[in-house]
């Protein structure tokens, strides 16, 4: 039990020393701001303009999302799975998210705080019910050479079979060779397979059952990969909208000042508070394309078909 109580003690002194709580009478205290239904009552209204906002700067250039969406997926033979995949992508996780808070670090929330041990990030979180639907944001990894696989996480949506993939190494390996078209093992299923060629055939398989490579041999990759032209074209379409929501962000975190001291965060910090703000306000703005028929819904389960890509 000491032990236990030590490592413990330990812990909430990092955590104590990263801000993330505070310690007194020997309980800790959150210190990140968490969106309760409350606050949602006090916040709806600008909630609503603030999504309604940032969905009409995206419905405005849906003609070019989709025609994009069509381009990168390989033109007019293009599956619609695949473009609709895309284009989540390139609204939800490119826009929506990554191009929009880009800007807003730079001009408005600043850049991730130091939290001690565990780095740099911004703390927040929720505990509501009548929130958004389609809440979301995307994990990067750096497991290729010169390259990054993204993949979006969404609240209820199942992808541990994909993160476990992506846990080990040697289903890496296979990816780069795949990326680089290396000369892909041939299995000869009468000989007993070298040590390297098991590996290889496993990582087949695993990264076949969770999407990330197809099924032809030799295997190619199953999700987009974004070379330097595409991400050219995606900028000129990303950019200026994303320099549109930013505008509106800007005058919509002015008017929420006079809110704040209503809601359960006032006392925590700004730069956190605003951060979980973009956050839900993006989500509710994904709701409403979605509602809309701008973007298709999100699934419960996915592997690379959906929402994964390689830039």
């Amino acid at each position: 039990m000491a032990e236990i109580q030590d490592r413990w003690g330990s812990r909430l002194g990092e955590w104590e020393g990263a801000s993330i709580v505070r310690v007194t009478q020997g309980k800790a205290v959150p210190l990140g701001p968490i969106m309760t239904d409350t606050d949602l009552d006090i916040l709806g209204p600008w909630f609503e303009d603030t999504a309604s906002a940032m969905a009409e700067a995206v419905r405005e250039r849906e003609g070019d999302f989709r025609w994009l969406s069509r381009e990168l997926g390989g033109g007019a033979g293009v599956s619609s799975p695949t473009m609709e995949n895309i284009l989540t992508i390139l609204v939800c996780a490119l826009t929506l998210d990554s191009w929009v808070f880009s800007l807003l670090r730079q001009a408005v929330i600043g850049t991730y705080p130091p939290r001690g041990r565990a780095g740099r990030f911004f703390f927040w979180g929720y505990a509501f019910e009548k929130g958004p639907q389609r809440i979301f944001g995307f994990t990067t990894y750096g497991g290729l050479k010169g390259r990054r696989l993204h993949m979006i996480r969404s609240h209820g949506l199942d992808r541990e079979a994909i993160k476990k993939a992506l846990d080990r190494g040697e289903n890496w390996d296979y990816l780069q060779a795949v990326l680089e078209r290396k000369e892909i093992l041939s299995f000869d299923r009468t000989e007993t397979l070298p040590s390297e060629a098991r590996l290889a055939e496993r990582a087949v398989k695993t990264l076949q059952g969770v999407g990330l490579v197809d099924g032809r041999d030799p295997s190619r990759l199953a999700v987009p990969v974004f070379g330097e032209e595409d991400q050219e074209k995606i900028s000129r379409l990303c950019g200026p909208v994303s320099r549109t929501i930013m505008g509106y962000l800007t005058k919509a975190f002015q008017d929420f000042e006079t809110l704040l001291p209503r809601c359960s965060f006032a006392r925590c910090s700004r730069s956190d508070v605003l951060c979980m703000l973009f956050h839900l306000a993006y989500s509710y703005a994904a709701d409403r394309l979605v509602e809309e028929g701008v973007i298709p819904d999100f699934p419960r389960r996915a592997g690379g078909e959906w929402g994964v890509w390689i830039s």
